[in-house]
């Protein structure tokens, strides 16, 4: 109703194997004739977890950082150079809070 495009996720408090991913792909495809060169970035309690693309193209600043000496879990991939007709798959993850956090998790049953 307000023009935007809204992802909605359901996330429950507790662990259960009936319980929502806390995790959801999106897909983003370039529909237009032209490369598109984009980043992607989160706010609030999200964090992108994941990336992966069928483009061939590199964004002009991708991979410019320089490595450290520590082995840490490998980043996903934000900058992006997409093709015409080619897809960007992201991981998007739902950091949640602690379950006995009531304020963060409002819908309780007492």
């Amino acid at each position: 109703m307000d023009g935007e495009r809204h992802i909605g996720m359901k996330v429950w408090s507790t662990n259960d194997h009936n319980a929502p991913s806390h995790t959801k792909k999106l897909i983003f495809s370039n529909d237009s004739k032209a490369d598109m060169v984009f980043n992607l970035n989160t706010t609030g309690p999200f964090e992108i977890v994941g990336s992966k693309s069928n483009t061939g193209a590199k964004h002009p600043l991708a991979g410019q950082s320089t490595p450290t000496k520590v082995i840490n879990k490998k980043k996903a991939e934000t900058m992006f150079c997409l093709q015409p007709l080619k897809i960007v798959e992201v991981s998007v993850k739902f950091k949640t809070p602690k379950p006995s956090n009531t304020e963060e998790w409002p819908m309780i049953i007492n």
